[in-house]
């Protein structure tokens, strides 16, 4: 069950999941790193809460978890491991896996992840994909990538989350990249991008676009049309 807090000033209230506390084993001592949680609701209700953490205590590599939930605020058995930072593209400065996103079509589960250290040119995107519906077996996700990743003009991107234009017959995905090669933090921008789909079934997203490039069609066009123009 999910320790949580309970932030509120009489006439509501809110119950906060305290990561740290609850995603590691039992027994474990001095509780680590558990961030970037989200959840993966299926087709016939069950829920599923998916995080980047530690595998103990002690700072350095992050992995992938995933544990059943009972209700949107209660994880109701053990963490499983489903990805660990192995490949080349996942260890630039730091072993990370993080930020993982749901992305759902045609009974295909895939969760899109951030790869390597976030402040460094070679941040990306990874993939892990699920068509068995079993989300507690490790061996049901494959992994794939990277299927977003820097080019001569933009570096650094990844953290990304998806969503659907208006009229729901478009897909956006809404990531941060660098405008620099240079390692910090301080030249993000947050850009949004239509992708498409491959005959595989697999999303393509195609290459970042760069800071100085005009997209052939505003986000907020697409979004909110009742806001384009203004």
């Amino acid at each position: 069950m999910v320790k949580t807090t309970i932030i509120g000033c009489g006439c509501w209230s809110l119950r906060v999941p305290i990561l740290a506390d609850l995603l590691l084993p039992r027994g474990t001592p001095n509780r680590g790193w558990a961030i970037d949680g989200t959840i993966l609701t299926t087709d016939d209700g069950r829920r599923y809460f998916f995080w980047s953490g530690w595998p103990g205590r002690r700072n350095g590599q992050q992995n992938l978890y995933v544990a059943p939930m009972r209700d949107p605020a209660t994880i109701s058995g053990e963490r499983v491991l489903i990805a660990t930072p192995q490949e080349s593209w996942e260890r630039v400065a730091m072993p990370i896996c993080e930020g993982p996103q749901v992305l759902k079509r045609n009974g295909d589960i895939f969760i899109v992840y951030s790869a390597s250290a976030s402040w460094t040119a070679d941040y990306c995107l990874g993939l892990l994909h699920n068509s068995s519906r079993n989300i507690l077996d490790p061996k049901a996700w494959v992994k794939h990538g990277p299927v977003f990743r820097k080019t001569e003009k933009v570096w650094g991107v990844g953290h990304c989350s998806f969503v659907k234009s208006l009229c729901q017959t478009e897909d956006w995905i809404i990531y941060h990249s660098k405008s620099s090669p240079k390692p910090g933090w301080e030249d993000r921008d947050v850009h949004a991008k239509r992708f498409t789909w491959n005959s595989d079934g697999f999303p393509d997203f195609g290459a970042p676009v760069p800071r100085t490039l005009v997209p052939e069609l505003d986000l907020t066009e697409a979004l909110v049309p009742e806001l384009a123009g203004a």
